[in-house]
């Protein structure tokens, strides 16, 4: 049992570490929109 919740931490960590780039270049994208306005 303990080993299973381990599994799942560290699969949502990955999940975390995929996520947050995408968030990063979605945010800059955005900012570029707004200076061009």
């Amino acid at each position: 049992m303990h080993k299973r919740n381990f599994k799942i931490k560290s699969s949502s960590l990955k999940n975390m570490e995929e996520v947050i780039p995408n968030l990063i270049l979605r945010f800059k994208q955005i900012f570029k929109m707004k200076l061009k306005q």
